[in-house]
């Protein structure tokens, strides 16, 4: 996946990404390497939402999107060009029945529409009126889904309707009656595009419009949330309310955000008296409107921020004021359309929106009204009983304006202007910290504020240049919270009661921050975008966590989300957090491996280097969990000893609470452990292995039995799927979410009666991939393509099974 190629803009971000090759964005999106939009959802929704809300104004503002998506795949409808026209199909339509029958002079072979063709449906408009004029005007459009095709009729679902161009915002009161919300049993006579074109061969103006139409289809967050809440462990591929290209498109504006924006307080809200307040957070910014959401907001790497200190150092030995405030704080304001770019690429000043006035730098205030004069318009609306409208109706914030709180180096001596602006012409010496929203909720959003966790009172405010204070109006200052700053970097400056610092003092501290620094960035394995992002003296935003990306759609508040290894989160489950161990008869080693199926290694072993070593990694970091862990608080066992053939493990599953019946029916049968089987194929970590039950028996579901073992003995989970499965996964979070399945209760997992035969022997390859391969068509699930040579490979154990 490393192509070597430079990133374009030359900003180094701080969450992963990749250039604009459009192999390496579909590399990136579709191989699991991106961020976890189920996470994000969950987690941060308003900070999903506004990233959206950005992205469609950015769509309708000409020249305001520096990149457009590429390489994902989506198909719009072709708009014609010099050598090509669109094609138009003409057809009737039932709207009562969503039906589609085409005209009898339509040569039907040459269309050949199939199931889960995307189509749109244009009424009442004339052949000969140019595509584009067709998708951005004020005919009533549907886009439409095919859901059946039996003989000449086409039956379909829509996923959205277009009354009015797709540039003009709206909101719900100006939706019109259409054909759809008024059915008639009547056939009517339409004109069909087709999505049949890549979206990268459009230029710019109508491949906006496509982007701009595939963006209404996403649902709002707080629905997207409700849906994966009430789903644990779904992903949003499996939600029959958002198609692909809409989830696409969603993944790549989640995951091309290369900036951490956290929100820091909660949704304001509307008081009697038409008063807008917001829920206090106590190291919340000071001052400002409460009409402005407050957001944490960080940029570029960590290797930015050293170099951003050693600057304040450098300051911090010099004489002056300079020395006591090395750092200023400033507004910087920027039109709505222009954040999306802004938070992808930084502050610079490569391209001319507002003027140079004073020189080239970016441009920056002390005085919020000043700054707010960039937002352009929306900025001092304040929230009335009448919604505002938005490029992205299905928006829960509605955001108007945007603007942002930069730390920057105190040398004003150098900047390019100090009035009426800072012209900073130094990208270095800017950092961001905050991002405030100007946002007009809607009643969804305001029952649901997502105020921050209880914290400490704020130790205090940051001690601010007298001269270049930080103001909100006049004579309104504007207060930082100390938690803005690193707390490994607030004695370097910023000490205008405490003196200055001797070298020696000096030395130690930028060499604590430094050293500190590396170590977080070695280690973020265990580090969170909160820990990251806040200061680290708030105990609460400090997280465990065992997995870089969080691949669980689970609420991080939830007590079944795995934090911490397997035995730690075994010991979190029951109420009130307690630890608590069980007895169990479990003794490792005793299983007889030679009544198992021992494989040899199957014939891909040397051609898949990557594999072998992902799997060795693997095997090391379950011995080293293994040795360290309470065996029967970790739950899981494998005998490494015995394990010698990298593509092929014995797992056995142990030691579950006594209280549950699949405990009681192994008790009763003299059973210790549940014995998995994981093969593993080339194409591994890129495919999920293929998991399955040997022994004992299950009930089956179709006779109340549970715990995600299917009919055969495979592993019922959309995780073993290529629908949900991430390469970076590890083999630990495998096991835990087989074991948690196994432990559910609704319906509890049961061992199969002792009545007959065919309930005391093994379960046999053949029918666990049968089975795996039912339950996977059943829920929609995308089957890896290397199954079948993983069940197939081994012959010589396959005719020791039969």
């Amino acid at each position: 996946m490393v192509c070597h190629q430079r990133v374009e803009d030359g900003f180094e971000a701080l969450k992963p990404y990749v250039c604009s090759s459009p192999l390496c964005n579909y590399q990136f999106l579709n191989l699991g390497m991106g961020a976890s939009i189920e996470h994000e959802i969950v987690s941060n929704p308003y900070v999903v939402d506004i990233l959206i809300s950005f992205f469609a104004i950015a769509l309708v503002v000409p020249k305001s999107l520096r990149k457009f998506p590429t390489g994902l795949n989506i198909k719009s409808i072709f708009t014609g060009n010099k050598t090509r026209e669109a094609v138009r199909i003409a057809a009737e339509v039932c709207f009562f029945e969503k039906t589609i029958r085409l005209v009898p002079d339509v040569n039907k072979a040459d269309i050949n529409i199939k199931v889960g063709d995307r189509l749109m449906i244009v009424l009442n408009t004339a052949n000969t009126l140019p595509v584009p004029a067709i998708l951005d005007g004020k005919y009533e459009r549907h886009i439409c889904k095919v859901t059946k095709v039996e003989y000449e009729l086409y039956t379909f679902e829509v996923i959205t309707t277009f009354t009015a161009p797709i540039k003009v915002p709206r909101s719900a009161q100006e939706e019109k009656p259409t054909q759809l919300s008024e059915p008639k049993k009547a056939w009517m006579k339409v004109m069909l595009l087709r999505h049949d074109c890549e979206i990268d061969y459009l230029d710019e103006a109508n491949r906006a419009v496509a982007l701009a139409m595939i963006l209404q289809e996403i649902p709002s967050v707080l629905e997207m949330r409700s849906f994966l809440l009430k789903n644990p462990g779904q992903r949003l591929a499996s939600w029959s309310r958002l198609d692909k290209p809409a989830l696409t498109l969603l993944q790549w504006i989640i995951s091309s955000n290369r900036s951490l924006i956290l929100q820091n307080d909660a949704v304001p809200r509307l008081q009697q008296g038409g008063q807008i307040v917001a829920d206090p957070n106590p190291n919340r910014v000071e001052g400002l409107p409460p009409q402005w959401m407050q957001f944490r907001f960080l940029q570029g790497t960590p290797e930015r921020e050293r170099i951003f200190t050693g600057e304040i150092a450098t300051l911090s030995k010099s004489e002056g004021d300079a020395a006591k405030f090395p750092t200023i704080f400033a507004w910087h304001g920027s039109a709505l359309h222009n954040w999306h770019s802004i938070i992808r690429t930084g502050l610079d000043f490569n391209r001319v929106i507002n003027g140079r006035s004073f020189g080239d730098g970016v441009y920056m205030s002390n005085n919020f009204q000043v700054s707010l004069g960039y937002c352009r318009k929306g900025a001092n609306s304040k929230m009335t009983s009448q919604p505002p409208v938005s490029y992205w109706p299905n928006s829960v914030l509605r955001p108007s304006s945007a603007i942002s709180i930069c730390e920057v180096i105190n040398r004003c001596d150098q900047f390019v202007k100090t009035t009426p602006h800072y012209v900073v012409n130094q990208i270095e010496w800017i950092q961001c910290r905050y991002l405030f929203v100007c946002v007009e909720p809607n009643a969804e959003a305001l029952q649901e504020p997502f105020p921050t966790k209880p914290r400490e009172p704020c130790a205090g405010y940051v001690a601010q240049h007298p001269p270049r204070k930080l103001l909100a109006g006049p004579n309104k200052e504007v207060k930082i919270p100390l938690s803005a700053i690193l707390s490994n970097r607030r004695l370097l400056g910023h000490k205008a009661d405490d003196g200055e610092l001797n070298d020696s003092e000096l030395r130690r501290l930028m060499n604590q921050f430094l050293e500190t620094d590396s170590e977080s960035a070695d280690s973020d394995h265990g580090e969170t975008d909160n820990e990251l992002l806040l200061d680290s003296e708030d105990d609460d935003s400090v997280g465990v966590r065992s997995n870089k990306r969080r691949s669980s759609s689970i609420d991080s508040a939830d007590p079944r989300r795995p934090k911490l290894s397997s035995a730690e989160h075994s010991k979190k489950m029951p109420k009130e957090n307690a630890a608590v161990t069980f007895e169990t008869d479990f003794v490792p080693g005793s299983l007889d491996l030679d009544s198992l199926p021992r494989l040899p290694e199957p014939r891909w072993a040397s051609t898949s280097p990557m594999a072998v070593r992902t799997l060795n990694r693997a095997i090391k970091e379950l011995h080293d969990i293994q040795s360290r862990e309470d065996l029967a608080s970790l739950g899981w066992y494998i005998n490494f000893d015995k394990l010698d053939n990298v593509f092929h493990w014995t797992v056995e599953m142990h030691s579950f609470d006594p209280e549950l019946p699949l405990a009681k029916d192994m008790k009763e049968r003299g059973c210790t452990s549940i014995v998995l089987e994981f093969r593993f194929g080339s194409n591994f970590p890129y495919s999920p292995p293929f998991v399955r039950v040997i022994r004992p028996r299950f009930l089956p579901f179709m006779r109340g039995g549970g715990g995600h073992v299917t009919a055969g003995g495979a592993i019922c989970s959309e995780m073993l799927t290529n629908s949900g499965w991430s390469a970076v996964m590890t083999i630990e979070k495998v096991l835990l979410q087989i074991r948690l399945g196994l432990t559910e209760m609704d319906p509890p997992a049961r061992l199969g009666s002792m009545g007959g035969v065919s309930n005391t022997r093994d379960y046999a390859i053949g029918e666990a991939i049968e089975a795996y391969q039912r339950a996977a068509m059943a829920h929609g699930w995308q089957i890896p393509k290397d199954l079948k040579k993983i069940g197939s490979s081994w012959a010589p154990e396959q005719k020791k099974e039969k």
